[in-house]
């Protein structure tokens, strides 16, 4: 009933005023979502790119058809007067030069020269090279086999662009970069999560500077009672945070966490409890509500550092990839990668059962120290 009474008073002190309900709630999520946004996967727009057709034979209407049905390019005409402005403007990626007497060209086994006209460099033109030069080596080995026979090369031609060989294509999703922007958000929203529990557990602080902590003490409550509502009222913040993020990331933004929701929220809500114990921790350790603050900053921003929450843990030297082991954040989302590459759910329990251990000791030292605090008067 103590433990009841206790949370139900913090609650109201929390959300007695709106706009608490703006930095405790709304705000984390906000944040998130925004970068969970511009994190997405990219979009399948086609590429739009310019043509200027010198040729107009047969070769070059077929070679631009075969661009075209690889549904990655969309085929704008251009005349030489435009051609520059268009290209400039962003009206179109790149532009092609497709030169007269290609076909000729390519049947005397002269090089055949399409000019890429490009202000982004090669690697915005690499792909449709690939595609050029894929296609134009079929026409040069047709061209190869006639012996530069004009009626043969057409026959060949003819019967290389009527085969009866039916291909079936089928679109695969390039799952790689669906999954390091999951990485690149959960490490976020692990951010956000231990900044909000630091904050909540303030309140703690806010109680001790207006003495009210140290007439609970007076009261038939221990400090076991007292931290056990502050984890409570800490749980049902974080609870709704993760709630409300997964339900806008999946119903609102479609978006994909190659993870099944119900083993997300169980590794989110493992990681949450560890940030509510490390934000009790760094209360407790604290000797005023500056160096409470100054602690926080500390200790959340390096440890998200090392525990890859903004960048993978394997980019950095190998002595911190071993250092990273004794950060919790590193646990999560490695727990999050381990099941995205498809292991099961009990491959992950080493991870899961990592993260209580952090934060049953964080917890076990909060306690002790709280309960041996002697400093409650001279606290300011």
């Amino acid at each position: 009933m103590n433990v009841f009474l206790i949370a139900q008073n913090m609650f109201k002190i929390i959300f007695k005023k709106k706009s608490n309900v703006l930095v405790y709630i709304i705000l984390p999520i906000v944040l998130v979502m925004v970068f969970m946004s511009l994190q997405g996967p990219s979009s399948n727009a086609k590429v739009a790119i310019g043509v200027v057709n010198q040729d107009n034979t047969e070769i070059a209407e077929d070679m631009l058809k075969y661009l075209d049905s690889t549904e990655k390019f969309k085929i704008v005409s251009l005349n030489e007067e435009n051609l520059d402005d268009k290209v400039f403007s962003g009206d179109v990626e790149f532009a092609l030069v497709i030169p007269e007497n290609m076909k000729e060209k390519i049947l005397n086994k002269d090089t055949y020269n399409i000019e890429i006209i490009a202000i982004r460099g090669q690697d915005a033109t690499v792909w449709i090279e690939n595609y050029i030069n894929m296609y134009m080596k079929n026409l040069i080995d047709i061209s190869k086999s006639s012996n530069g026979e004009k009626e043969v090369f057409n026959r060949i031609y003819e019967g290389y662009s009527k085969q009866e060989l039916i291909l079936e294509s089928k679109f695969v999703t390039d799952s790689t970069k669906g999954r390091s922007a999951t990485q690149n958000t959960m490490g976020m929203f692990i951010m956000v999560m231990l900044i909000g529990t630091a904050t909540t557990s303030r309140l703690i602080l806010k109680e001790k500077k207006e003495r009210t902590y140290q007439r609970i003490c007076t009261s038939p409550v221990s400090s076991k009672q007292y931290m056990t509502a502050n984890v409570i009222v800490n749980l049902f913040i974080v609870f709704i945070q993760v709630s409300i993020v997964m339900f806008l990331a999946t119903v609102l933004l479609k978006y994909n966490t190659h993870i099944p929701a119900m083993q997300l929220l169980i590794i989110l809500m493992s990681f949450g409890i560890v940030a509510i114990a490390m934000g009790l921790l760094i209360v407790v350790c604290s000797s005023s509500t500056t160096s409470a603050g100054n602690l926080s900053t500390l200790i959340i921003t390096p440890t998200c550092m090392l525990g890859g929450c903004f960048w993978p843990v394997s980019l950095m030297p190998p002595f911190l990839q071993k250092i990273s082991d004794f950060i919790p954040q590193s646990w999560a989302l490695g727990a999050i990668r381990k099941l995205q590459r498809g292991a099961e759910f009990k491959e992950v329990l080493l991870n899961i059962s990592i993260l209580l251990a952090f934060a049953l000791t964080f917890f076990l030292i909060s306690i002790y120290k709280m309960k041996k605090d002697k400093n409650v008067q001279r606290f300011v």
